[in-house]
């Protein structure tokens, strides 16, 4: 019987039901095709993915995940409107997690602010990993410490008492005084030829980069001997 004819044309007195197909047979076959892709047909199936009753062990203490940061920043070299670039490279053991090269909001008038910002704008992004970390059950217990190579701009985060070389700067990058006095980062030392964050924020001689960049944790193909495989 037309079903679709009848209904258009009239009412039925004749009872209509639908037979389900029978899915288990597609369902075992589509089941059947992912073992044989994967060869598993042989393995035997179980009832739960784990073993039953399993209990967990602890197998000592976490070990700690220590945040650093290294910042960098020229000095007015944007040709258009004098902005300085900033770059930052976060560390969590030897590799890099999160890094950054951008232009500076303000102008800064002395090589030693525009360290001092990009400083503090790069405390602000601690802020934020360390909540992320938190969150994942790295709490940090000690302060961030952040790399910079400037220690003009160093003693400013520690001790702004400089009003007549600060009082230019605007209000908000002396957040970093608070995170330091709070001990939620420490802002240290690096020498300029250990200091990562300069391949984001100059030109360098190639040996230069090379060597930052291996600080940074990046290889090259060749260093791990992929590029025969990757030709071939």
């Amino acid at each position: 019987m037309d079903v679709k004819y009848v209904f258009l044309n009239g009412t039925s007195e004749e009872e209509v039901y639908l037979e389900q197909p029978a899915w288990d047979f597609y369902f075992t076959k589509y089941v059947s095709d992912i073992l044989k892709n994967f060869k598993m047909e042989s393995y035997k199936p179980i009832l739960t993915p784990i073993q039953e009753r399993l209990k967990l062990q602890n197998y000592g203490a976490r070990k700690l995940v220590e945040l650093v940061d290294y910042i960098d920043s020229d000095w007015g070299d944007d040709v258009e409107r004098a902005k300085s670039i900033l770059g930052y490279a976060f560390h969590i053991s030897s590799r890099v997690i999160s890094w950054s090269s951008k232009k500076q909001q303000v102008v800064a008038l002395l090589s030693t602010a525009a360290k001092y910002n990009a400083t503090t704008h790069c405390a602000t992004q601690v802020v934020w990993l360390c909540q992320l970390l938190g969150v994942l059950h790295h709490e940090q217990k000690i302060p961030t410490t952040i790399y910079c190579d400037n220690n003009l701009a160093i003693a400013l985060a520690k001790n702004p008492t400089f009003h007549g070389m600060i009082k230019h700067i605007h209000v908000k990058f002396h957040y970093i005084c608070d995170l330091v006095h709070d001990k939620v980062v420490e802002v240290q030392y690096c020498p300029i030829g250990e200091q990562i964050a300069h391949i984001f924020t100059k030109g360098l001689k190639t040996y230069v980069f090379m060597k930052l960049k291996k600080m940074m944790g990046m290889e090259s193909y060749d260093e791990f001997g992929l590029r025969e495989d990757v030709g071939s």
